[in-house]
């Protein structure tokens, strides 16, 4: 069965991504898409779904040098290339495709068949050197006649292509480059130095006896089965992509008994077990998941438990039934009974996972397959369900295809509209079973006829990721491959179907090729459009190299951030020579180098803030479209409100791993992005952090509050407290610490105090070392051996809870201390040690960078594990603390010596000789091990901790290629049903195309219909702008004239300021002051003073603050606005009113 995953994705807040990858309001309409093909099993997968605070940190506008690599990185990796420099590049492309897979594509050997003018081939090399194959060999003919596609090509054409040669020449040195082979090895080697770049003759590549993966470019079908029967002879995967106008398509060939080794690339979910019981009266075993936690198994899925380590205990089974998200049906193998089976699990084991099962597949050649596909419909991939289903125009466009080569070989060029007859006959002849005189046959074939010559950017994007991952899938068996065809094709965007020759034949310098296309007038229009591009990284690059290509020449572009070497395997426009660049600033510099004469307007500014650059009137009158490359949702929502408030349509982009989405939102028609409301994410109780964990996330994010409370709340406060033993003496001081903190926390927090005070004193750097080191283990000691006996003392085995239930159930696991233990030992006190001595090592290091941040580390011995060892060794496990409450008193001495400003350390998560993310990975593991949870490595910790997002550059050239797309029909003025949301997985593959969902309408009381868009003006008096702007009561009057209604009968309930209160008819109707006062005071008076706002948190603050700044250069402002039925009491809302100021207009 065909397993579709309908994905319902990823939440961002950054990436990576969007909110929903799918929204709420898209899912329905997807959902309809689905009864199209209910013969396939339809899953929705739980697994795609993430935290937001797990995947989308915004990082924007943090300037910090350049980060060291990582070795482990390099050692995980091990491969070609070697420097940690250059496998930081890749930092978070792993996470996407795991380990394995990566270290195979970094010695995958790609071989490139093309023209060496396409724009396709660009795409795909480019897409692939910045993934980090190990190399790319392009095949150049032996003799100029050996190239038989020499006119199944034309380079005039082909804009893309002529923009890439354009930035290569640029960029390189063009004396000293002669043929156009060696000018795009040259430049790919540019895009990443690691990866080797040749060109080889075809007649010594034939020689050549070495496996890999050929990709052909562009290729007549004739072309494409030759090199696919010799791929087959020499044991190559065999990838062929073309495009042809709007059309596209993608065959692959990997042979008999290619392996997949996991075909969506998620992994799977590490379930925590509640218990399983046996129903003896089926024979089966229902198995339960500890509260409210979820499952990812299906039906048929197998299933290994797994003990407190993360080892099996060697109990699997396979799924019978799914109850419900928290329970399943199995069965079992096993030759023990269903009772002595379930108390094998119930004692051994504390979570379970699905088992990955290799799948192998057979394909078939290019030529055996072509005469099955016009009946077989298990030959394509889905690609627009819409679309994929209607087996005449898959026909008609795979026809097209099969013969474009034959007819260009006969009449030396490509057809246009004049072959029309011809071309049909000769595609209708391709298969004798299709049915030529229906339609949608007869328009397919015409609009391919009138486009194929000529090649579309967009279109090409798209069908370049999507043939440079199935060059990956073949090298790495990750992901469910192309089995065998995948066509694309848009032709939605020729809405006039009028388009005479004549216009087609109007040359344009640079965009011939898309002036052929979709018409020399549309064409002109895109030239003289501006447009906002709001972010510079992975999804930025590619929209701003893809405008440049499609003839812009308007562009703003902003971002705040800096290049970090971790961008560059997903970013073209920079180098290693811009780390440290803003984005935007080194974007601004090789987009020139595409297109010379683009007017590029370029900000480092933060999207969000009114008195900046981006204020009223720049987006008034600067900005016709915004294409959203952003990592934030509140960004997001920022540009959204602005593109709503000034009408103008945005498209919004987002990448996770693999997946991607594309959302359109069209000006009066569509609703906006903000109109879905995200659920709230769900928070992890304090409780279950501190004291009941029951999940690697769980201790993960323990340990990394545990690394801000050692070395950042706690340097500062040790800051403050010796700035303010300075100022006061010391009981004036303990009293503000009482007072402020409480006894018992206050006790500690002196006891810490008097630590950091004597190790502040201690001027001997090697005794500092050592006494850095013990300090460590005993705080090891205190966390995971003591803390945990303290616990139990409070809460024993066999305690009951406040019902009378066992205290220690369901989630509440049971914590067993932890101590350094000796030889001989069991697996788990090995990991127990090997966490307990790294803990050390790095809790000591960081405590000695708090206290001397001048010193440097070749200062200092280096602390070893031994040193570490030693150190848990020497501890007293009767020992309580140092420090009594009876003890805590400052010597003079130590009060009058000179103490030194410690130094507050930020997590940094890039670094991996700063020994942070090893802290944390300690830290979490040795709390795991406490309460029986599987410890993770430092990739996973540093995944979590760091709120790292997956990226592929492969991705991220999808979802690009398809914003620009909706931002041709937005330009085109298209109607909302041609629009297309996009959701894409390209690990299955899966792409499907819904249409915008329409602004929702919501009926006044008079029974008329707005929607979000609509605002009632109300324009400022010339009187009342000279008495200061118009009142509160004059501005009543006017909504109620405004709106038509009678003042007898209705009355306005309520004015708000976006979320303030500006009038209340229960509050204010007889409040003469508030009545009098101009509307403009009544705002600012109402932002500066909110009762609530002392105990508002400081975001909130901030805005009030902004919003505040901002009023005194607005033009006009939108209130929404409740009129209430004076005699039924009833309220109902009216269109946003938007009072014009006309002091601001003169």
């Amino acid at each position: 069965n065909l397993k579709i995953h309908l994905l319902v994705m990823a939440k961002s807040e950054d990436d990576s991504c969007p909110r929903y990858l799918m929204p709420h309001s898209s899912f329905n309409a997807m959902a309809r898409f689905c009864l199209l093909f209910l013969c396939y099993f339809v899953r929705v997968s739980s697994r795609s779904f993430r935290s937001s605070s797990e995947l989308f940190g915004f990082n924007a506008g943090k300037l910090s040098p350049p980060k060291v690599a990582s070795n482990r990185f390099n050692s995980i990796f091990g491969v070609r290339g070697g420097s940690d420099q250059e496998e930081e590049r890749y930092s978070r492309q792993v996470y996407a495709l795991g380990t394995r897979a990566h270290k195979l594509i970094r010695t995958s050997k790609v071989y490139l068949d093309g023209p060496p003018s396409s724009g396709l081939l660009y795409e795909c090399a480019k897409n692939l050197v910045l993934s980090g194959v190990g190399s790319i060999t392009i095949i150049k003919p032996s003799l100029p006649n050996d190239n038989l596609d020499g006119q199944y090509h034309d380079a005039n054409f082909d804009d893309l292509g002529k923009s890439y040669q354009q930035a290569a020449r640029s960029e390189l040195d063009v004396d000293q480059i002669v043929d156009e082979y060696s000018l795009a090895q040259n430049y790919l080697r540019r895009l990443n130095p690691s990866v080797s770049v040749s060109v080889i003759t075809s007649d010594d590549f034939m020689k050549c006896d070495e496996e890999g993966i050929f990709l052909s470019i562009d290729r007549s079908h004739a072309t494409q089965v030759q090199w696919n029967e010799w791929c087959r002879k020499s044991n190559m995967k065999f990838v062929s992509v073309e495009t042809a106008g709007l059309y596209g398509k993608v065959f692959c060939d990997f042979g008999s008994g290619f392996k997949v080794f996991d075909n969506d690339g998620e992994d799977p979910l590490q379930s925590p077990l509640g218990k399983v019981e046996a129903l003896t009266e089926t024979g089966e075993i229902r198995v339960n998941c500890i509260d409210s936690e979820k499952h990812d198994v299906s039906k048929g899925d197998v299933i290994d438990f797994r003990d407190a380590t993360g080892s099996s205990i060697g109990l699997s089974c396979t799924v019978l039934k799914v109850i419900n998200p928290t329970e399943f049906l199995i069965e079992t193998n096993s030759n023990l009974s269903l009772a002595a089976f379930c108390d094998e699990v119930n004692q051994r084991s504390i979570s379970f996972s699905r088992v990955k099962i290799p799948e192998d597949l057979d394909f078939n050649t290019l030529d055996s397959s072509i005469s099955k596909a016009y009946t077989d419909d298990s030959l394509f991939s889905l690609c627009d369900l819409d679309k994929t289903f209607d087996r005449n125009r898959r026909n008609a466009i795979l026809s097209c295809f099969q013969v474009l080569g034959e007819f260009v070989a006969e009449t030396g060029c490509c057809p246009t509209i004049e072959c029309l007859k011809a071309f049909s006959q000769q595609a209708a002849t391709s298969h004798a079973n299709q049915n030529v005189n229906i339609p949608t046959w007869k328009r397919t074939v015409k609009w391919f006829t009138k486009t194929c010559r000529g090649k579309f950017c967009p279109v090409q994007a798209i069908i370049g990721a999507i043939g440079a991952q199935e060059a990956l899938k073949a090298t790495s068996g990750l992901y469910y491959p192309v089995k065998q065809f995948l066509l694309f094709d848009c032709d939605e965007l020729m809405i006039d179907d009028n388009n005479d020759q004549e216009e087609k034949d109007t040359m344009y310098d640079d965009e011939r090729g898309q002036a052929y296309v979709i018409g020399a007038k549309l064409s002109e229009k895109l030239s003289r459009h501006r447009f906002f591009v709001v972010g510079a990284g992975a999804i930025g690059c590619e929209l701003l190299k893809n405008l440049a290509s499609m003839g812009i020449k308007q562009l703003i572009i902003t971002d705040m951030d800096t290049i970090e070497k971790s961008n560059l395997s997903r970013q073209l426009l920079f180098r290693d020579s811009d780390i440290g660049a803003f984005k935007s600033v080194a974007a601004q510099k090789t987009i020139s180098m595409y297109k010379s004469d683009i007017d590029m307007e370029v900000h480092t500014s933060k999207v969000g803030d009114d008195h900046g650059p981006f204020n009223e009137k720049f987006w008034s009158t600067k900005v016709d479209i915004v294409l959203n490359a952003l990592d934030n949702i509140d960004a997001r929502l920022y540009i959204d409100s602005q593109c709503v408030a000034h009408g103008k349509a945005l498209v919004d982009a987002g990448t996770l791993g693999s997946k991607g989405n594309v959302q359109v939102v069209v000006p009066h028609q569509s609703e906006p992005y903000g109109a879905s409301v995200d659920p709230p994410e769900p928070a992890i109780p304090v409780c279950t952090i501190k004291n009941f964990p029951y999940l690697i996330s769980h201790t993960i994010q323990w340990g990394k509050e545990l690394f801000d409370a050692l070395f950042s709340q706690r340097p500062k406060k040790y800051n403050e407290l010796t700035q303010a033993l300075k100022r006061n003496n010391l009981e004036t001081v303990t009293q503000e610490i009482i007072s402020e903190l409480g006894i018992e926390t206050s006790r500690e927090t002196l006891k810490e105090l008097l630590e950091d005070i004597e190790s502040s004193c201690q001027d001997d750097i090697s005794t500092f070392r050592d006494e850095a080191i013990a300090w460590a283990a005993k705080y090891a000691d205190r966390l995971f051996r003591r803390d945990i006996e303290d616990l139990l003392l409070k809460h024993p085995v066999d305690s009951l809870d406040e019902d009378g239930e066992p205290f220690w159930s369901a989630s509440r696991r049971v914590p067993k201390s932890v101590c350094y233990g000796l030889e001989p030992l069991e697996p788990q006190q090995t990991k127990i040690n090997e966490n307990l001595v790294a803990f050390v090592q790095n809790c000591a290091k960081l405590r000695i960078e708090c206290c001397n941040p001048h010193v440097g580390n070749d200062s200092i011995n280096p602390i070893t594990r031994d040193d570490a060892a030693s150190a848990l060794m020497a501890l007293n496990p009767c020992a309580g603390d140092d420090h009594s409450h009876s003890q805590i008193q400052f010597s003079k001495t130590l009060l009058k010596k000179k103490t030194r400003e410690w130094a507050l350390i930020e997590f940094e998560k890039d670094d991996d000789s700063n020994g942070h993310v090893d802290f944390v990975t300690a830290a979490s593991n040795l709390r795991a091990l406490c309460y029986g949870i599987s410890p993770v490595d430092a990739m996973e910790t540093r995944r979590v901790a760091g709120q790292i997002i997956p990226a592929m550059i492969t991705t991220t050239a999808l979802v690009s290629a398809f914003s620009c797309l909706e931002m041709v029909k937005l330009v085109q003025k298209a109607d909302l049903n041609v629009h297309r949301n996009a959701f894409v997985n390209m690990a299955t593959p899966f792409f499907a195309f819904t249409k915008p969902v329409p602004a929702e309408e919501i009926f006044n009381i008079k029974g008329r219909g707005f929607t979000t868009w609509d605002r009632t003006i109300i324009k400022e008096s010339k009187k009342n702008a000279q008495a200061g702007g118009i009142t509160v009561r004059g501005l009543l009057r006017r909504i109620i004239k405004r709106v038509g209604l009678d003042h007898e009968k209705f009355q306005v309930s309520s004015i708000s300021f976006g979320p303030y209160l500006i009038y209340a008819n229960f509050l204010h109707e007889h409040d003469d002051e508030i009545l009098r006062k101009p509307l403009w005071d009544a705002i600012e008076e109402a932002l500066s003073h909110d009762d609530d706002f002392s105990e508002r948190d400081n975001d909130n603050a901030k805005n009030s603050m902004m919003h505040l700044e901002s009023l005194q250069n607005r033009t006009f402002v939108d209130c929404s606005v409740i009129i209430e039925d004076i005699e039924s009491g009833e309220d109902t809302e009216i269109p946003p009113i938007r009072i014009v100021r006309r002091s601001k207009l003169t």
